[in-house]
């Protein structure tokens, strides 16, 4: 693998990127206007904002990293599409690794817009694990989106599934609400949830505790993480894309 490869192709998504930059305004549109209003009806409540802030990062995340990452994965596989990529002189995975990136790039600004304030406004912050909770959330979206794009194949067959998600997402996460006020068996239920770890890991760094050990929230997350990366790497190593590349 070349880096260089992977840093120009990623510099070529972004000037692509930047003639539609109104699609990266609807990335984070959803997740603010949910945070504006739940601030706006919290009456300025501090533990709202930080609540709020930890669900505004991992929202904006799955929008970037999930979201948009399947979505432009799964348009590469595209008949007409594919040919042009197959003609580029750079290994199939190393695109999808520029692709990647790109996400990456593009999900730093939200982030440490969110980091800033909660810092600020957060009286005792545990950077270690606010900075573990961060990585961990970008470690873990990015393998289901490459996997799930190359399952599918069809950008708008998934795109439909992405946005029907997405709203179970925002329902079936604690993003702007307080896991610890939610009471059995729905508890449970978010628990089953990995985003709502990640929510426990970041809102644990800044002193808003849930109820639910931090500790066992990072180990669950980085355990599937793990398993998720170790999938995607045999993917790309014996599976879809060797075949992609061999034109099958």
């Amino acid at each position: 693998m070349k880096l260089s490869n992977v840093f120009n192709t990623t510099v070529f998504f972004l000037k692509v990127y930047k003639l539609n930059w109104y699609f990266l305004l609807t990335l984070y549109i959803i997740p603010a206007t949910y945070l504006t209003v739940m601030f706006a009806s919290s009456q300025g409540s501090r533990e709202a904002l930080m609540a709020g802030l930890t669900g505004f990062t991992i929202l904006v995340s799955y929008n970037t990293l999930f979201y948009s990452l399947a979505s432009f994965t799964s348009n590469m596989f595209e008949e007409q599409i594919f040919e042009s990529y197959f003609l580029m002189p750079i290994p199939f995975h190393e695109i999808l690794m520029a692709a990647a990136l790109m996400q990456i790039l593009i999900n730093i600004p939200p982030t440490v817009m969110s980091l800033i304030m909660l810092t600020y406004i957060s009286a005792n912050t545990n950077f270690p694990l606010l900075l573990s909770g961060i990585l961990l959330t970008y470690a873990f979206f990015i393998p289901p989106a490459i996997l799930l794009a190359i399952k599918v194949k069809r950008r708008m067959l998934l795109e439909s599934f992405l946005m029907i998600l997405m709203l179970i997402m925002i329902m079936a996460t604690p993003a702007f609400y307080r896991l610890q006020y939610i009471s059995e068996p729905y508890k449970t239920l978010l628990l089953a949830n990995p985003l709502t770890h990640l929510i426990i890991m970041l809102r644990a760094s800044i002193g808003l505790m849930e109820g639910f050990p931090e500790n066992i929230s990072t180990t669950y997350i980085t355990t599937l993480t793990s398993i998720l990366w170790i999938t995607l790497w045999y993917k790309l190593h014996k599976g879809v894309v060797t075949m992609a590349e061999k034109r099958i």
